[in-house]
């Protein structure tokens, strides 16, 4: 803060009073989203504490019981072009798949995936929830089932075709190419990447070969985080996808791109896994030789 004491006080709250702060400082990190007569309130992840609250805590991200789903309809505004408002329809689809997210599981990336076949299911039927609504409610209760009772975890175990490998791989590459361009945490972010690359040996004749010992390296490395971690607690990466929900507005808007905001949450997810399983091996010692 520019105007912050020694201790981290503001001086200008200090001095003057909260009625001189500025709108940013009086409402941050608060933020309110507008779609038309819908609103919503969340916090921005630049704030660690708000970060903090919406990860750890089991209950941050429920809908309070008062919450309800409320009918709108299309409005258009006087000499301007057609606007949707948030429908019912929009707002049980983002339950439907809060729920899929909140669903018990092995693993995160089994909610992940019954969610994109709930998601595929709805974009053939052109997102017409209410008059499939039978068709919807039965593939989703199915697809709890299937996550509750293990059998998604075991269809994803069942993949593991090379070409699996490469794809995250190129995934990897186009991270590189991202970071050395951005401006925003780019010291931090190229030497993590940095690191990962030079975990798979980007340089080394050996690195086709290597690709699946270490994607299981990773892997392996993925899953003791989970065990013993601040990861552990299973609220915790289901959190961080509610909240993308919630704060992205997800499915409320349009859903034309609704896939392809799931595949970003997606990758995103994935660059978070390796970057953080890279440097899990690189600081153990029994892994500090691969990178000396």
């Amino acid at each position: 803060m520019p105007f912050s004491q020694p201790k981290k006080l503001c001086n200008i709250y200090l001095t003057l009073g909260p009625n001189a702060l500025s709108r940013t400082c009086q409402t941050y990190p608060r933020i309110e989203t507008s779609i038309q007569s819908y609103r919503q309130h969340s916090l921005s992840s630049s704030c660690p504490e708000a970060v903090h609250l919406v990860l750890f805590d089991p209950d941050a991200l429920k809908y309070e019981k008062k919450t309800s789903v409320k009918r709108t309809k299309i409005t258009e505004s006087a000499g301007s072009t057609r606007r949707e408002d948030v429908t019912q329809e929009r707002q049980i689809i983002q339950l439907f798949c809060r729920h899929l997210i909140i669903a018990h599981s092995p693993f995160i990336e089994d909610n992940l995936y019954a969610l994109v076949q709930f998601m595929i299911f709805l974009q053939s039927l052109n997102y017409r929830v209410e008059e499939n609504y039978p068709r919807v409610e039965s593939l989703f209760t199915s697809l709890v089932k299937e996550l509750t009772d293990g059998q998604i975890y075991q269809k994803r175990k069942a993949i593991t075709t090379p070409a699996r490998h490469h794809c995250k791989f190129s995934l990897l590459l186009v991270m590189l190419r991202f970071f050395t361009t951005t401006g925003r945490s780019r010291q931090y972010l190229l030497s993590s990447v940095g690191d990962t690359m030079q975990f798979f040996g980007l340089q080394d004749e050996t690195l086709q070969a290597a690709m699946p010992e270490n994607w299981q390296i990773l892997d392996d490395e993925w899953r003791k985080l989970l065990n013993d971690s601040c990861l552990t607690a299973p609220h915790v990466l289901k959190n961080y996808f509610l909240y993308l929900f919630h704060h992205t507005t997800f499915g409320l808007k349009d859903l034309s791109h609704s896939l392809r905001t799931l595949y970003y949450y997606f990758i995103d997810f994935f660059y978070l896994k390796t970057l953080l399983s890279v440097q899990s091996v690189r600081a153990a010692p029994y892994r500090k030789k691969r990178f000396s």
